[in-house]
């Protein structure tokens, strides 16, 4: 079956043309965007398939269930090396020295009840302390890990103690993401780049659902050096086992 449409990721300087003939037997006909990457990888819609390649032979599979028209694609910034980053949770008393995260009044807020400081910072942009993450804080991959983690799923049951859910960001940003040490100046860097995508039929959005929800989501976070792509997903309100299109 042929190629309907595509997301190429790739070298600005790479003939991505020239990858086709290992894979297909057509072209695409339709090419939705073209990413430039450090090294050479590309996502490709298939069938009622979503492939993430990262040439010239490793290959991830994403079930989509439908006929995708568009696909959008965030490029989102992924440049912290440090957990330092939260420290100001707790000069800014969001979190005691203790590690207990600061209570309030409950309140709810769309599908969240709001029951601690924490998640104040997190969604009410009226908050006194919203501010303490600017929007560049916020846009970045770590801050996005962390504020998943924290307002959880549909049934999800918030922890009273920070170290639960720092400890946790780290070691699923640890695993996401590369980095690579300079052996001249021996500064760290990261050399993962990171994509938030949502695709859409002729109804609308159809993944990572069919619903928009603060929760759901689908990144790509793609090493070039390494030629692997690691899929971080989650659909708000749906199970285990549950179709992302549904």
């Amino acid at each position: 079956m042929p190629v309907k449409s595509a997301i190429l990721l790739c070298h600005m300087d790479y003939n991505w043309a020239s990858l086709y003939p290992l894979y297909f037997e057509c072209k695409p006909k339709t090419i939705l965007a073209i990413l430039h990457l450090p090294r050479e990888a590309y996502v490709e819609r298939y069938h009622n398939l979503i492939h993430v390649y990262t040439c010239p032979f490793d290959l991830i599979s994403v079930s989509v269930g439908a006929d995708v028209k568009k696909v959008e694609t965030e490029a989102v910034p992924c440049t912290q090396l440090s957990m330092t980053f939260f420290d100001r949770l707790y000069s800014e008393g969001i979190v005691r020295d203790t590690g207990h995260i600061a209570k309030c009044y409950d309140e709810v807020y769309e599908d969240f009840t709001i029951a601690d400081k924490l998640r104040q910072v997190l969604l009410l942009e009226d908050s006194d302390d919203y501010e303490i993450f600017n929007k560049a804080d916020r846009e970045e991959f770590l801050f996005r890990i962390f504020k998943h983690l924290c307002l959880g799923g549909a049934f999800c049951q918030y922890e009273d103690m920070i170290d639960v859910y720092l400890d946790i960001t780290k070691t699923i940003y640890k695993e996401l993401v590369s980095v690579q040490k300079d052996p001249r100046t021996k500064l760290i860097s990261i050399v993962s780049t990171v994509f938030k995508v949502t695709a859409y039929d002729d109804y609308g959005i159809c993944y990572p659902s069919t619903t928009e929800h603060e929760q759901t989501f689908a990144y790509l976070i793609v090493d070039a050096i390494k030629r692997h792509v690691h899929v971080f997903y989650h659909s708000f309100g749906g199970g285990l086992f549950t179709d992302p299109c549904d």
